[in-house]
């Protein structure tokens, strides 16, 4: 499961150079709390050419009720409605942090131990809005958890290594799902406040520690 990331690198050392510039353009600010049906910057190869779009964080076929944030890596092809998808619309969603939350409700990012950016493997297409319009919209591939991950919670999304990008948006690569057997393991987790928690907040308090309980009151609740 992947509910909620954050892009907010300002440069981005990725293997797609030519892409860099373009997440910048769309990327306006720094992105600490990046939730479903939100725009975020999705990479693609459109006529040939790979490109940059703003597109909405969630499927929306006409048969689910909900958004489709996530599709099991695993099984994602041999599913009628999301077959040609795979296919022929794959994309990478530039990150460079990811949350999950514990059973008891605390939120953790996990990055990469050098803290450098990476890419997730998903897939696109146009969904329907409310008005009957087509707007482009990706949903996060996930797998199996690293150690680091599986500690909190049993899947991931799927990251796709530098020397794959290419091969993955390549809509006449055969053996495009070659990009996610071979995942970064260097995790790294720490332990961020609740103010993530609520989609509607942005900004680098998202990235702060958990408050420390007051001491004093502590005691004070305990003396009683």
């Amino acid at each position: 499961m992947c509910g909620r990331y954050s892009l907010t690198k300002k440069e981005m050392r990725l293997a797609l150079q030519e892409v860099a510039e373009m997440i910048l353009t769309l990327l306006t600010f720094e992105r600490y709390n990046i939730a479903p049906t939100q725009l975020a910057p999705v990479i693609l190869q459109e006529s040939g050419n790979i490109s940059v779009r703003q597109m909405r964080w969630g499927l929306q076929p006409s048969w689910s009720k909900a958004p489709l944030i996530n599709l099991q890596s695993e099984t994602v092809a041999d599913k009628p409605a999301f077959k040609e998808s795979v296919r022929q619309r794959r994309c990478l969603i530039p990150a460079d942090g990811f949350y999950e939350w514990t059973s008891g409700r605390q939120a953790m990012r996990f990055v990469r131990e050098d803290r450098a950016p990476f890419c997730l493997a998903g897939i696109w297409e146009n969904s329907l809005d409310y008005n009957g319009r087509a707007v482009p919209c990706y949903t996060i591939l996930t797998t199996a958890a690293a150690p680091a991950v599986a500690r909190v919670h049993k899947r991931m999304p799927v990251l796709v290594q530098e020397k794959y990008m290419e091969q993955w948006l390549n809509p006449a690569a055969e053996n495009f799902d070659e990009a996610w057997r071979d995942p970064f393991v260097e995790w790294e987790a720490y332990a961020v406040g609740d103010f993530v928690n609520k989609t509607g907040n942005e900004g680098p308090e998202c990235l702060e520690p958990p408050r420390q309980p007051d001491m004093f009151l502590t005691g004070a609740m305990a003396g009683r």
